[in-house]
């Protein structure tokens, strides 16, 4: 059976018109699609498809390096990191999120599952600057903690509430009390130590004019001995610095 080709004009014209009009939308969705399947391609940033047996399906240029590396059959560090998180992603169903590392990089490895089809997707972000930064900051860290540690003076940082946040070993040789004093505020520990209320009182005062101007302040301090008698002479500062955001710590 064949089917009637229509032959009055009009009905000739109106079929051609919504057959081009058709093409029109086939080839519209073709070019949305082909441009939409660069984007992988684009993406400066490794993208992997591996099988459920950890076969490589896909690696955008980005990821040629890893990709040689998860083909090759030698010793490797990253295929395996990556087999599994593809392995585990497709059994839980659910997608994942690791830190790996390759060729000396550190990446963050976020693994999807397609499980229609029994593949993983892979997306890695070089986050290597990131870790060296902060590999930075805890070497600086580390070297200023140390020199406070054999500063022969008394140094702590204050919050706001004028409690303590930081206290060298100098103040407090004990870890465990100096760790015991941190939240206190001097009005307590003058408490503890038996020391007269107003010490207190006028480091608040200090304290407050340290803030208000932002200018260091200093004085000299009196510390009573049990007998009455003057004991130990203290010189004080207050150095007032402020976070981008204006708050204080001293």
């Amino acid at each position: 059976m064949t089917a009637e080709f229509p032959t009055d004009p009009a009905e000739l014209r109106a079929l051609l018109l919504a057959e081009r009009d058709h093409c029109a939308q086939v080839e519209a969705e073709v070019a949305k699609l082909r441009a939409a399947s660069r984007i992988p391609q684009l993406n400066p940033n490794p993208v992997l498809r591996l099988s459920r047996e950890g076969k490589l399906l896909f690696a955008n240029p980005a990821a040629a390096l890893l990709a040689d590396e998860v083909r090759a059959t030698g010793p490797s560090r990253i295929r395996p990191q990556v087999v599994q998180a593809a392995t585990q992603a497709l059994r839980t169903g659910e997608a994942l999120e690791r830190e790996v590392q390759a060729n000396g990089r550190h990446f963050m490895l976020s693994a999807v599952p397609v499980v229609e089809d029994g593949s993983a997707l892979l997306y890695l972000t070089d986050v290597t600057a990131r870790r060296k930064a902060e590999q930075q900051a805890r070497e600086q860290r580390e070297f200023y903690e140390t020199i406070m540690a054999h500063l022969p003076a008394i140094v702590s940082v204050l919050d706001p509430d004028q409690r303590y946040r930081y206290l060298n070993p100098y103040t407090e040789p004990d870890p465990a009390k100096r760790q015991a004093l941190l939240g206190l505020n001097f009005a307590e520990h003058c408490r503890a130590l038996g020391l007269p209320e107003a010490l207190a009182v006028r480091r608040r005062r200090l304290f407050d004019r340290a803030v208000s101007s932002r200018e260091v302040v200093s004085w000299e301090e009196r510390w009573p001995a049990p007998t009455g008698e003057v004991g130990s002479y203290w010189q004080c500062y207050y150095q007032p610095i402020f976070s981008p955001k204006a708050t204080c710590a001293k």
